[in-house]
């Protein structure tokens, strides 16, 4: 009888487990066609507040993030695991912040998909859509755009609402991730980039004064 049971109990684990496992996957990574404003709003070069990381180590420093140009790009290309109208290009040129020994580019392309049930929860409100990354990150370390691919990849959250955004870069390269912390765009701070960098380098030079930083 014992057997029995156990064997019952068993059973019924295994089925829970995948049917578990199935809900997870089809709640996942469902293909978004973003309509033109999205693509309107979220497209060219606009700045970001950005944090980074080297080797699980903070660099950044400011928990602000420092202004950083990222470029949006809706590419048209041929893809036949994914449609390429829901495909974004997602880059950064010379991007060295804080303490990091040298500059960084990358770009990695990312496809459009609905939010996991786990994500809603998260990211609560209506409007929100994923930007999935391709693994198919390229990185140009120095500041020499000699590109390497690295298959880093990006996850990203964007609402069609309220124009706020949130992403983690993992360049899968020498530990360097950089995260886009939640925030609403601002198509502004592009003109005053200048003025917003330096007041960064500034208030980066006081903070590490004030706190005995090198």
């Amino acid at each position: 009888m014992k057997k029995i049971f156990s064997k019952l109990t068993y059973a019924f684990v295994l089925c829970l487990s995948i049917f578990f496992m199935s809900s997870c996957d089809s709640d996942n990574d469902v293909p978004i066609i973003p309509n033109e404003e999205v693509k309107k709003f979220l497209t060219d070069d606009m700045v970001l507040y950005t944090k980074a990381e080297l080797n699980g180590v903070d660099k950044t420093i400011l928990p602000t993030g420092c202004p950083t140009i990222f470029n949006f790009d809706w590419i048209n290309k041929v893809d036949k695991n994914n449609n390429a109208e829901n495909i974004v290009k997602i880059s950064m040129v010379d991007f060295q912040v804080g303490n990091m020994p040298m500059k960084v580019s990358f770009e990695c392309d990312a496809q459009i998909v609905s939010l996991n049930q786990w994500e809603n929860d998260e990211y609560k409100g209506e409007g929100w859509m994923k930007l999935q990354g391709l693994k198919n990150g390229c990185i140009s370390m120095g500041g020499n755009q000699n590109w390497q691919p690295t298959e880093g990849d990006i996850t990203g959250y964007y609402n069609i609402h309220t124009h706020q955004i949130k992403c983690i870069i993992d360049f899968n390269f020498m530990g360097v991730k950089a995260d886009i912390i939640k925030q609403e765009i601002d198509k502004s701070n592009l003109a005053k980039f200048s003025e917003l960098r330096k007041k960064f380098d500034e208030d980066l030079k006081k903070y590490k004064e004030e706190h005995g930083l090198k």
